[in-house]
């Protein structure tokens, strides 16, 4: 965290990779720390962050979480794909965020909720 609130712009590649974290607590603090600079050239590095086999499902959860910060029409496919995956956690998640109207319909504008 301490390196996030000194310099998140500048230790971005770090904190993304922190993402994939095992450790819990880890990978939330680096989602937080990520979530407000997340840009749509940074979805398929976030995406892989979803499907990569060893993803623990905290990292599916913050992977999925970073891609809700992108506009409605490039988040809902990588939500609609998570939730169409043969792995049951992963597509509980997809499920879960396609579901969420508040995921879809706002996550754009957090400041209308």
């Amino acid at each position: 965290r301490a390196v996030a609130w000194l310099d998140a712009r500048g230790n971005l590649s770090w904190l993304q990779a922190a993402v994939a974290d095992a450790r819990g607590r880890v990978s939330r603090a680096a989602r937080d720390a990520v979530e407000p600079y997340v840009t749509p050239a940074d979805k398929e590095h976030l995406w892989s962050l979803v499907t990569a086999p060893t993803s623990a499902a905290h990292v599916q959860r913050n992977g999925l979480a970073l891609l809700a910060q992108l506009d409605k029409w490039t988040r809902i496919p990588f939500f609609v794909s998570a939730a169409a995956s043969p792995d049951a956690q992963l597509a509980s998640q997809g499920d879960d965020a396609v579901d969420d109207r508040r995921v879809i319909e706002h996550a754009a504008h957090p400041a209308d909720e």
